[in-house]
């Protein structure tokens, strides 16, 4: 699940030493630079059979402790109540590896060993020194207060948050020092105290051998080896300085694993989440989409199944069956033949990580994920239905999930280059505590890479809401949910009392991936178009109350932000540079992305093309203007080009197409005036869903005569 490639760091000494007694971890140099711990790795939580969970230090009396050596690595051994822990520390170019193996257990058995495993004095004033992790928090050492983050790997959900990625770290002049687990079976964070003239920086972590709230002594162990590294990274991308961006950048080129099988029909098309629950048939729902030329569009349509409750679509039961209330399975295999000789995607919208009980309707007992009393895991209640978590590990296990699966595929009528959206599905790693099939984050992680991989033999294009490390190169497209208008609102650019946070995410997953954000954003009249590309995210659509108006929705933000998404979604990010609200980001690809969060402002450079106030063509011979005043642009080569004609005003609209002497082509015309309506969601006074038609700045689309 992660690459180990060998990428150089800062040369020079890699070493540790051991205190005399206890041989707890006290000091480590890497590249030459020494560095203090906590002094308390490591600390070790066990189940006890009498006393239960208990944390033992490892100046604990109780301990035998062994020491073996071979050349320059050290093994400790750590005997007591049949519990034997094994722990070897091995430095080599560049990194100091620290690997713990569980020998036998007896009446003590291990949940997790941890420790702070590098710890320092800063100089307040420093601007050489900061904290940065995998979600893209800095902290300054001149903060006012104390601050301080811990996670546990992929467990919570990252919806609306920040994508992790799995290190923490610090940044000096010349480096990047990072802590780094090998597994996703772990906890980090890092802490910062200001003091006096100085402050206190320390980075610590965990490796989980058993779910990290364990209780349960029968639990059986999920991994009986597990390891950690420090390491450095200069300036890797070379651009005469250390910062975050080396940090990122360092973190992908060793340990990213990309998705080999990049679908470009997620690039190229627009995506849409589609309730055809809010419409009377599939004829209805059908309507306008045929008409979309321009691109083609990938249908995640909610409400094909019969729900478990009639109220709550989101509620799944076990038993599949198509909700006839829109229409047979003809009318359903129609409308989705329909929709793909007009070159369109259809597929289906399902919430895959929970479950809904009723009387009619019970899933069998290895879809239900245990919490840590060993009960039916409780999600949230919608409609006074209560949801459980679904246990991936188990389903998978006894092979009821792809039985399940299966059924759907029959049901939906699924093909291959049919997508589907499994809601949460890559959103989180949530562990479970059924005794006899524990789930780590990385046991979970798994089980839900064997159900992508499922999909993927089977043609399927598989979207899952969120991305989290460890399923980014099996999941087609990773729906992220980053809400610019909250990014506006906090003005999330801004460094406030030394802390700053950083789109570190494009960094780290672009070109590995597909990911977008998306239908918070169309609640607004004025979405920010700036804030996703920024963020590396190709936005995604909400389609709530059926397809009227939809080739002048899907047009107006297909063309503020998919068309140029799809330039730079094949790319890894190289530099970014921040000024302000203002971004510059270079690309592998030869692109650069110039954009300003706060105006809602970018263009996008692409060759020798400069392209503001108009898009690129399209996979289709498509392209647009966007800017809203009278126009008069030049673009390289002769093209004959002619607006859609499904374009609303089409007969009102100025334009000129004039192919050049010297091989260009200028485009001249007026069509802003013209303002669309455009449906958005708006809530009522009684708190109801409504589409409101407001006027909106339309755009021109443009094709290439054949």
């Amino acid at each position: 699940m992660m690459a180990d490639r060998k990428i150089k760091g800062i040369p020079g000494k890699v070493d540790f030493q051991l205190d005399e007694e206890t041989y707890c971890l006290k000091k480590i140099i890497l590249s030459n630079n020494e560095y203090i711990t906590g002094s308390n790795f490591p600390l070790f939580t066990v189940l006890d059979n009498k006393e239960g969970r208990l944390k033992i230090k490892s100046e604990d009396k109780r301990w035998k402790i062994n020491v073996e050596k071979y050349g320059r690595e050290k093994s400790v051994i750590y005997s007591a109540n049949g519990l034997i822990v094994k722990i070897t520390y091995i430095p080599t170019d560049y990194q100091l590896n620290i690997v713990a193996e569980v020998i036998s257990e007896g009446n003590w058995k291990l949940v997790s060993i941890e420790g702070t495993f590098l710890k320092r004095e800063v100089n307040k004033k420093s601007k050489d020194d900061y904290i940065v992790d995998g979600s893209g928090w800095i902290v300054f050492p001149y903060t006012l207060k104390r601050v301080s983050k811990n996670w546990i790997s992929n467990s919570d959900n990252l919806i609306g948050g920040s994508t992790t990625a799995g290190f923490v770290a610090w940044k000096e002049k010349d480096r990047i020092v990072y802590l780094k687990p090998l597994t996703f079976s772990y906890f980090l964070g890092w802490d910062v105290i200001p003091e006096d003239e100085k402050t206190i920086f320390s980075l610590s972590g965990g490796l989980l051998f058993r779910p990290s709230q364990t209780k349960i002594f029968e639990t059986k162990l999920c991994h009986s080896k597990l390891a950690i590294r420090l390491e450095t990274i200069g300036d890797i991308n070379k651009d005469k300085e250390v910062d975050w961006v080396d940090a990122g950048i360092g973190y992908r080129e060793r340990y990213i694993k990309p998705n080999m099988n990049k679908n470009p029909i997620i690039r190229d098309s627009f995506r849409v989440y589609y309730q055809v629950k809010e419409v009377k048939n599939y004829k209805e729902a059908l309507d306008d989409l045929v008409n979309i030329d321009y691109a083609s569009g990938i249908w995640w349509c909610k409400g094909i199944m019969k729900p478990a409750v009639e109220i709550d679509s989101e509620s799944h039961p076990y038993i599949v069956q198509l909700d006839e209330k829109f229409g047979t399975s003809d009318e359903l295999l129609w409308f989705k033949n329909s929709l793909k000789k007009a070159g369109h995607y259809t597929g289906i919208y399902y919430g895959h990580d929970y479950i809904t009980f009723t009387e009619e309707n019970n899933w069998p007992d290895e879809f239900i994920k245990r919490d840590p009393d060993n009960n039916p895991y409780k999600y949230y209640k919608t409609y006074d239905v209560q949801k459980y978590y679904k246990d991936n590990v188990r389903a998978i296990v006894t092979g009821k999930m792809f039985e399940h699966y299966k059924k759907i595929i029959d049901v939906c009528f699924l093909k291959p280059q049919d997508v589907v959206m499994l809601d949460t599905f890559s959103a989180y790693a949530r562990e479970g505590y059924n005794p006899d099939f524990p789930a780590t984050p990385e046991i979970e992680t798994e089980a839900k890479r064997k159900l992508a991989l499922f999909f993927n033999e089977n043609g399927i294009l598989i979207a899952g809401e969120g991305i989290v490390e460890g399923l980014q190169d099996v999941v087609d497209y990773g729906a992220y949910a980053v809400v610019p208008k909250k990014i506006i609102e906090d003005r999330l650019w801004e460094e406030k009392d030394g802390i700053l946070f950083i789109p570190m995410l494009p960094v780290v997953f672009g070109g590995a991936s597909y990911y977008g954000a998306g239908w918070y954003e169309f609640r607004s009249p004025n979405p920010k178009w700036a804030v996703g590309l920024v963020y590396g995210v190709g936005y995604w659509d909400w389609l709530p109350q059926g397809p009227k108006a939809a080739w002048t929705r899907f047009a107006r933000y297909y063309f503020n932000q998919n068309i140029f998404w799809a330039q730079i979604a094949d790319a890894k990010v190289i530099d970014i540079n921040k000024n302000g609200s203002k971004f510059t980001i270079k690309y592998d690809n030869g692109c650069i992305l110039k954009a300003d969060i706060e105006k809602d402002t970018f263009l996008l450079e692409k060759g020798k093309i400069i392209y503001d106030g108009f898009t690129p063509f399209n996979n289709k011979g498509y392209m647009a203007v966007l800017k809203q005043d009278e126009f008069e642009i030049k673009i390289p080569g002769r093209h004959h080009l002619e607006i859609s004609p499904n374009q609303p005003y089409k007969d009102k609209i100025e334009f000129k197409c004039i192919q050049n002497k010297d091989n260009t082509t200028t485009l001249k015309g007026k069509f802003g005036h013209l303002k669309w309506k455009v449906g958005i969601i708006q809530k009522s006074r009684e708190g109801k869903e409504i589409v409101v038609n407001i006027d909106a700045d339309p755009v021109l689309v443009l094709r290439k005569i054949k």
